[in-house]
């Protein structure tokens, strides 16, 4: 997996899983096609599955990670499947609720507070529980628009996320009917684009400043160095800054609007 990606990688074309432990990364046009599905490396018995607890969908954070990485913390949601112990599930949440978890993990602020705490490689269940995720009235209290961040988080969330007919369950537990978004263009809207509105809006929710945004980013030198060689500047910063002072003059607190 990756943020918001249940289709990163797969065995399929790989001839010998059992002597090379890497996947092939599917091509993003090819993630386009919403019935295509990846094969998992290892197998367990369907009956012995269905034996055991299990549900249509789940969220989890890949447990092997690397704090020098472009990202560390990655949160995503999958299909009924059996996991190893390596994706720990997030359980006993709701489909909206694992929306706003997704959109929280896979955030900038949260990955950038696990990389002050890790010291190894690895995304321990202590270092999750410690992750500052913030109360869940708080995506009730910001209004966007007329709307709520919640509402607004669930949209992109999904649009990111709902990409294939393995998930429809998900979207539907959210009420959502319709056919899954295209991976490239969710909603009408490049994958990239919707990424740097979704990152505006959590930091808001996490109530940081124009200054905090530059602290934050620069401790993320590996999509910074990338981002300079390719573009010239620090584009994935400069992009999500921009976004994030433009939506000021559009946000109001439930408190406000009370009044």
């Amino acid at each position: 997996i990756n943020q918001y990606d249940h289709r990163y990688a797969s065995f399929a074309e790989v001839d010998d899983p059992e002597s090379n432990g890497q996947p092939k990364p599917i091509s993003d046009d090819l993630k386009d096609d919403p019935d295509m599905q990846v094969l998992p490396r290892y197998w367990i018995e369907k009956s012995e599955y269905l034996e055991k607890e299990h549900v249509s969908w789940n969220i989890g954070l890949r447990d092997i990670t690397n704090p020098n990485n472009r990202r560390t913390v990655i949160c995503s949601a999958i299909p009924q499947a059996p996991t190893t112990h390596s994706f720990n599930l997030i359980k006993g949440v709701s489909a909206k609720q694992a929306l706003l978890l997704m959109a929280c993990f896979n955030s900038y602020p949260v990955d950038f507070a696990a990389r002050q705490k890790m010291s190894s490689f690895r995304l321990g269940q202590y270092i999750v529980r410690q992750l500052p995720v913030p109360d869940p009235l708080k995506f009730e209290e910001l209004i966007i628009d007329g709307q709520t961040a919640k509402e607004k988080i669930v949209d992109l969330v999904l649009r990111l996320t709902y990409t294939a007919n393995d998930l429809d369950q998900l979207a539907e537990d959210v009420g959502l009917n319709r056919e899954p978004y295209q991976y490239t263009q969710p909603g009408e809207k490049a994958r990239e684009e919707v990424r740097y509105e979704l990152e505006a809006i959590i930091l808001h929710i996490y109530d940081i400043n124009s200054e905090d945004i530059d602290r934050i980013f620069e401790s993320f030198n590996k999509i910074k160095n990338d981002d300079e060689s390719q573009y010239g500047y620090y584009r994935t910063r400069d992009e999500i800054k921009r976004r994030f002072e433009e939506l000021e003059s559009r946000i109001t607190h439930r408190t406000e609007v009370d009044k």
